[in-house]
């Protein structure tokens, strides 16, 4: 059985144009899982990558415009009569029927929107075979200006996002409406917003999260649960699982979107719930590599610089750099590099913010993994978290070696803090370089995994 990501991709990207175009597709992010079994549902690509987790999607459209509410497109089945639908009855990526889309190429295709208009989709999420966790991805939201015709203001860069809202709730019952028992997931009433959300707040919020909607089991606050958060609920396999989108622009909004263009990325991704409990820290800008590291005292001050690796160290993953004291040469290699002796203070500032933490404010740990030469003290605010050396007593490790810190963290302003020891040179001519490697960030609500799991 593979463990490769299984990607099922029916993909488009859509474009507004003459007072907007609105479409949805997507692509699914990774979320630095690729251990577990995943799969991705998007609207652009049309391609299908069979696995042991497999998702698929039917949906049903309607536009609300100058003919009242229309059917837009529906699979299967074009007349949209209904959703009960099981995987068998589902085909995906290239295996999908000719003109799946009605009379227009891709998912979404609306060329003269305005004031007044909407548009809602409800998609019908099966997870085939195994149980997983869900989320709704929105991405790679672009504006332009469009044609700017003459009563449209001027300079005009595009404010198509800013009125345009967005409303994503669970569906109960698949029949494109918002009833008053389902629960709000993105938009007014979903425990954190007591307002309509425009399209340009929601890429806003979402940007911590790339994009990555956690959809949890009652809806509620579920695109504000951290991908990490175990409070995310597993979804069952072989069940058919309703989600709502919709969007409009209101009457009010006058001559400051027409002709302006949109885009934007509307998809699925799914994990494997077994042994996943998910609680990879998400990234706050901790890691080193980020720019965000100064060396506040020590032989050497300034702003940290990303160097080479030395030979004898560990390896960083994509995500983090090693990092040391700027070199007035330029010198961005340790490998020969001899850095004064001393102790040098690194720190950095972050923020745990209450919106991002799952249903209000925690639990939250801080958690990374830290590399040094020679020796590290780490101290969130003022308080020691312990020390690392380099190398490791193992003598097969090393350099190599990484050591984990978890520390329980409350929402705020934060200052983590490594002093790092550089001893005198073992010999003459031996390289002695200064190195700080920190890769994490923060988990939030997740709990010790429970033996009698079996999702």
């Amino acid at each position: 059985m593979s463990e490769e990501n299984n990607s099922f991709e029916i993909s488009r990207r859509k474009t507004l144009a003459a007072l907007g175009t609105i479409g949805a597709a997507s692509a699914g992010a990774g979320l630095g899982t690729s251990a577990w079994f995943s799969d991705t549902e998007t609207f652009e690509g049309n391609t299908i990558t069979a696995g042991e987790l497999d998702l698929k999607v039917d949906w049903r459209q309607t536009y609300t415009g100058p003919n009242g509410t229309e059917l837009v497109n529906a699979y299967p089945g074009g007349n949209g009569e209904g959703m009960d639908f099981e995987c068998s009855d589902l085909e995906s990526g290239d295996d999908l029927p000719e003109g799946v889309f009605g009379d227009q190429e891709h998912l979404v295709e609306l060329d003269d929107v305005k004031p007044g208009d909407e548009g809602e989709i409800t998609f019908s999420l099966h997870l085939c075979d195994n149980p997983g966790y869900l989320w709704m991805t929105l991405e790679n939201i672009a504006q332009g200006p469009g044609e700017t015709p003459e009563p449209e203001p001027e300079p005009d860069e595009g404010e198509l996002a800013e009125n345009l809202y967005l409303e994503i709730w669970k569906e109960s019952d698949c029949n494109n409406e918002l009833n008053d028992e389902e629960p709000v997931i993105l938009g007014e009433g979903d425990g954190v917003h007591t307002d309509p959300v425009t399209l340009a707040q929601a890429k806003e919020e979402l940007a911590y999260e790339d994009g990555m909607i956690v959809l949890s089991g009652d809806g509620l606050n579920g695109w504000n649960i951290p991908a990490g958060a175990a409070s995310r609920t597993c979804f069952e396999g072989d069940e058919q699982h309703c989600i709502g989108v919709r969007w409009w622009i209101p009457e009010t909004v006058g001559n400051v979107i027409q002709g302006d263009t949109l885009e934007f990325d509307l998809g699925f991704y799914t994990e494997q719930c077994r042994h996943n409990q998910g609680c990879a820290p998400r990234d706050i800008g901790l890691n080193t590599g980020d720019g965000g590291w100064e060396i506040t005292d020590g032989p050497q001050t300034g702003t940290a610089m990303v160097q080479t690796p030395h030979a004898e160290w560990i390896e960083p993953s994509d995500e983090c750099a090693w990092i040391a004291p700027p070199e007035e040469d330029g010198n961005t290699d340790a490998n020969g590099d001899q850095d004064p002796q001393g102790t040098y203070t690194f720190e950095t500032d972050f923020e745990v913010d209450l919106q991002e933490t799952p249903a209000g404010d925690g639990p939250c740990k801080l958690k990374f993994d830290a590399a040094t030469d020679n020796t590290a003290t780490f101290y969130l605010d003022d308080q020691e978290l312990g020390e690392i050396t380099g190398p490791s007593s193992d003598p097969d490790k090393g350099f190599k070696a990484l050591e984990t810190f978890e520390k329980e963290i409350t929402a705020g302003e934060h200052t983590l803090v490594a002093e790092v020891e550089n001893a005198e040179a073992g010999g003459s001519g031996w390289d002695n370089p200064v190195g700080l490697l920190v890769c994490g960030g923060v988990a939030c609500g997740c709990e010790e995994e429970s033996s009698d799991q079996n999702s």
